[in-house]
Parts: structure tokens; C-alpha cells; sequence
């Protein structure tokens, strides 16, 4: 499963679906497995972060627009790091851009 591919799909989902309960839960399930990732096998985690954030960065560079861009509010999902049980809030949002 591939962190990036999943955000990048957010932009096309309507505000319907992103508020339905099944996308909510299956959110809630991703960020589940990267918190066990972490706990068991904290070397295959942190290749499967630092490899999306690569694929991320090289988005954002391959980018054409400059700009700002403006996004519409989603919802956001309030988790916590198992070890150190530091409070974690992830921001959905969506813009068609």
C-alpha cells in the first residue's frame, strides 16, 4: 500500500464520500497499520515512510503551479504514537487542483 497513492486519490473523492463512515473507518485502519508497522517492525517502517516521502517530494517538485493553493476543510483524524503516546492530528482536505 503506498501512503502517497492513497493522499494523491483524496483529491478526487467527493465531500460525500470523505465524510462517509466506511472511508472514515478505512482511514482510521491505515493509520492502524502504520502504527503497528512501527511497533514490529520499525525498520520496514521507516523504509516504507521514507520512500513515500521521497515519492512525495518529487510530487511537489514536478509540481507546475507556484501558487497557493486553496483547500476545502474535510475532517481530521486525532491518533497518538503507541511508544511515546504523543498526540498526532492528521488534517484531511481536499481541492481539486
Amino acid at each position: 500500500m503506498e501512503a502517497f497513492s492513497i493522499l494523491s486519490q483524496m483529491d478526487n473523492i467527493s465531500e460525500e464520500l470523505a465524510n462517509d463512515p466506511r472511508t472514515q473507518q478505512q482511514l482510521k485502519d491505515f493509520w492502524n497499520m502504520l502504527d503497528e508497522m512501527s511497533e514490529n517492525n520499525p525498520e520496514e517502517y521507516k523504509a516504507f515512510i521514507e520512500k513515500n516521502l521521497k515519492q512525495g517530494v518529487e510530487e511537489f517538485k514536478s509540481s507546475s503551479s507556484k501558487s497557493a493553493v486553496y483547500s476545502k476543510v474535510g475532517y481530521s483524524v486525532k491518533t497518538y504514537t503507541p511508544k511515546k503516546k504523543e498526540v498526532v492530528i492528521i488534517n484531511v482536505v481536499h481541492n481539486t487542483k
